[in-house]
């Protein structure tokens, strides 16, 4: 667990620093990259309620846009995310698995 615990603090400080080098877009380009959510139809709990539709991206502010069936879209920068993946890509969830990221 140690090992673990280490390689956790060594990556969030050097993305920490990073951060304080460079602001917000590289952490949101990785964020991006990494992603399994966008395209797949979700639904977000949030204090004001449930948010239903397909998520369509990570918006400069790290807000997860979703288009909901009636077309409007709906920024939604906190909350438990429920997906069901459209078409299966699991492209971001296979490189966990197999450890590249």
């Amino acid at each position: 667990m140690k090992a673990v615990e280490d390689a956790f603090l060594e990556t969030f400080g050097a993305r920490y620093k990073e951060h304080l080098r460079e602001g917000f877009p590289p952490l949101l380009r990785a964020w991006k990259e990494l992603d399994c959510t966008v395209g797949s139809e979700v639904s977000v709990h949030t204090g004001e309620g449930v948010v239903t539709g397909r998520a369509v991206e990570v918006d400069s502010h790290g807000d997860l846009v979703i288009e909901r069936s009636d077309g409007d879209k709906e920024r939604v920068s906190a909350g438990e995310v429920l997906s069901r993946t459209v078409g299966g890509d699991t492209s971001a969830v296979d490189r966990v698995r197999r450890g590249v990221l």
